[in-house]
């Protein structure tokens, strides 16, 4: 146990950032600067009696945020940029260390002095107990859930730069001031809200058994970040790994859908939760599909590894297989949850929520979002194959088409008309979207209801099946190109098997038998 302990302390690169960033003469001008603000609230609250109203530990706790969540975030982000454009990276690749070691030492290591500035304001937190609240349980709370929130912050960062094709920091540090700009005074009145929040003994309900409100969030939380964590594991072994293979995708998404049930089990007002859930278990769902989906170049090196290993085509679970019922398990397991939903996991209605479109308005919202994690698989699976290099691009202005312009347009539509009549003119528009689609084909009004819900369901229909016709035959051309290509080699180069012959060319093209 110390030898693993002194191994993790030990660790290059947390050292390096240590060194570096724990300089006496910037890390005590920033030490400084924390307690002397610490200090002037400190004193606000003694002459203007904030301590007993929380106001000085909420503005404590929004520093904390500010420090570790948002100024830390940061730092992950701008060391993994460094490291990448320096190629230094690619060093630490093929030392010794593992990729967890070399995860952890930028995770830990880049905001250490975030970690030191956010200790040095305990102190002050510890003070405020002694004049009002939070009390010492109250702190602890507090604390953990700080550390946790700002750690998913952190991983988030890391992420988002080691699959980023841009590695200039600069842009994080622009956001984060206007992050701060525009959104601290609702941090402070957030940090706030949750030391009164946190002395009274608030519960949650998850799988219908109320809970202390801490272990509820923690269990969110924590799976969050341990996928989290687990993906920039596999980026920093390697850049051409899949954020989360396809394994650790469903387990991803079977945990997010027990998490989205259990929060909404048996809860009051249900018909909002219904609504609630299908978006909870769409996003996870279209994120996981992004990661798994390879690429075109990803794609035919799986082929050539297929035809070496003497098989016609790779495991469906391979990061470099394109299957359709590869694609379709994160969209049966939104269409298992859903049916949970509105079966098993039915609460007490609202009497004051409007009248669904029609009985099985539910069922057919369902039927929408589950279309669209299908058709959104099949897309980008599409234009990887189909374009390559430029897919991204291509997927990106396709979504910007289908989604967002038909909200902008259903808004000018319904600004420019007046009355009933620009509400009957405008939903259709908006329904041609999945973004507000899905939502209003449960929720909409009865008179509205067969324009809206026929308007969403056909355009998701035609994009689901389009895509699927399209992705048969991008993959079926990428294979006969690959076959034709093999034919023109020499058996030498295709490679002998055990006995010295050379192997057959044998590839399964879609919708054929395996030969």
């Amino acid at each position: 146990m110390r030898d693993d302990i002194r191994r993790f302390f030990s660790n290059p690169i947390l050292v390096k950032h240590a060194r570096s960033r724990l300089r006496p003469q910037s890390a005590f001008s920033a030490l400084a600067v924390v307690i002397m603000l610490n200090l002037c609230l400190a004193f606000a609250g003694y002459q203007l009696d904030w301590y007993q109203h929380g106001y000085v530990a909420g503005g404590i706790m929004a520093m904390q945020i500010v420090i570790l969540g948002i100024m830390g975030s940061a730092q992950v982000n701008a060391a993994v940029n460094g490291a990448r454009a320096s190629g230094v990276l690619d060093f630490h690749r093929v030392t010794p260390m593992s990729p967890r070691e070399l995860m952890f030492g930028f995770f830990l290591g880049a905001p250490i002095r975030e970690y030191a500035l956010f200790a040095s304001t305990i102190p002050f937190t510890i003070f405020c107990m002694a004049f009002g609240i939070p009390t010492f349980r109250g702190i602890v709370q507090l604390m953990l859930l700080v550390l946790i929130s700002a750690w998913i912050l952190h991983a988030i960062s890391m992420i988002s730069a080691l699959i980023s094709n841009s590695k200039n920091p600069s842009g994080n540090a622009l956001g984060m001031i206007v992050f701060l700009l525009f959104f601290f005074a609702y941090i402070v009145l957030g940090a706030t809200q949750s030391v009164y929040a946190v002395e009274s003994e608030y519960r949650l309900r998850f799988f219908g058994i109320p809970l202390p409100w801490l272990p509820v969030i923690l269990l969110y939380e924590v799976p969050m970040l341990f996928f989290l964590l687990l993906a920039a594991t596999r980026k920093i072994e390697s850049q051409r790994l899949h954020s989360l293979s396809k394994p650790q995708a469903i387990a991803a998404m079977l945990t997010f859908a027990m998490l989205t049930l259990g929060g909404i089990w048996r809860q009051e007002n249900y018909q909002y939760f219904q609504i609630a859930s299908l978006y909870l278990l769409v996003v996870p769902a279209l994120l996981l599909g992004t990661m798994i989906v390879p690429s075109q170049a990803e794609y035919i090196k799986g082929l050539h590894r297929a035809q070496k290993q003497g098989h016609p085509r790779l495991p469906w679970w391979n990061d470099l297989s394109v299957s359709v019922p590869g694609l379709m398990i994160l969209p049966a397991i939104v269409l298992v949850a859903g049916t949970v939903v509105d079966t098993i996991a039915t609460g007490t209605p609202d009497p004051q929520f409007g009248a669904p479109g029609s009985s099985n308005a539910y069922s057919l919202a369902l039927a929408a979002a589950v279309l669209t994690v299908a058709y959104h698989a099949f897309g980008l699976q599409y234009f990887q194959l189909k374009f390559g290099r430029r897919a991204s691009v291509y997927f990106s202005l396709f979504l910007f088409v289908a989604w967002l312009l038909p909200i902008l347009g259903g808004w000018i539509l319904a600004a420019s008309e007046t009355g009933q009549n620009s509400e009957r003119m405008a939903a259709p528009i908006f329904a041609l979207s999945p973004v507000a689609g899905i939502g209003m084909i449960y929720a909409i009004q009865r008179e509205l209801a067969f324009g809206v819900q026929a308007t969403a369901l056909i355009s998701i229909l035609l994009f689901a099946f389009g895509f699927a016709h399209l992705l048969v035959g991008a993959r079926r051309r990428i294979i006969m190109g690959f076959v034709a290509s093999l034919a023109e080699r020499p058996a030498s180069v295709i490679g002998p098997d055990l006995d010295g012959v050379a192997k057959p060319i044998s590839i399964a093209l879609p919708g054929e038998a395996v030969p």
